[in-house]
């Protein structure tokens, strides 16, 4: 479970800088810390195999990272992301099935 939330602005697609920072930060534990990124984290915007390489090696920290989609961004449900229930955000999130540590929140698309 979740105890640390660490939330961001816009990363320019420059996330794994910040994962950086945070991997080594003595006082986060990896598996007990994640990133809110608001908008433009870089995870869906190319939607090709080098967005794809770099996404798994996101995943490689260890980091759960949660992303409010930004206006440069595809819409996760428009690529075929599911739906699970994330206790850590006692809520409904996409997640990519390539990349289970990286989440998307449900947008108010139709609100």
């Amino acid at each position: 479970m979740i105890k640390k939330f660490i939330i961001t602005g816009d990363t320019h697609g420059q996330i794994a800088a910040r994962l950086d920072n945070i991997a080594s930060n003595e006082e986060y534990e990896k598996e007990q810390t994640a990133v809110i990124i608001l908008g433009d984290a870089g995870a869906n915007f190319y939607c090709n195999k080098s967005e794809k390489k770099k996404k798994c090696l996101l995943s490689q920290y260890g980091i759960y990272v949660y992303c409010v989609r930004g206006n440069h961004e595809e819409r996760p449900e428009n690529l075929g992301y599911e739906v699970i229930w994330d206790e850590n955000v006692n809520g409904n999130v996409y997640i990519d099935p390539d990349n289970e540590k990286i989440r998307y929140f449900i947008d108010g698309k139709g609100l």
